[in-house]
């Protein structure tokens, strides 16, 4: 599957920063989700290993996008 989002190197490494060490959990879902759109997993595979709902995906994406 064709990542449904793409990143630039210096966008991943800040995503990949907050996912690590953010302290915020919310921020750090966040950035885990979209690192993962990037690399291709589909929805499905993000809410089960994630435990987190499809909306919650769009929301993140959304958040990206605009």
């Amino acid at each position: 599957m064709a990542p449904s989002l793409s990143l630039r190197a210096a966008q991943r490494n800040t995503l990949l920063r907050y996912y690590r060490r953010h302290p915020d959990a919310e921020t750090r879902l966040r950035a885990h989700i979209i690192l993962m759109l990037t690399e291709g997993h589909p929805w499905s595979l993000i809410e089960s290993i994630l435990y987190c709902s499809s909306r919650t995906i769009a929301s993140c994406k959304r958040r990206v996008i605009v």
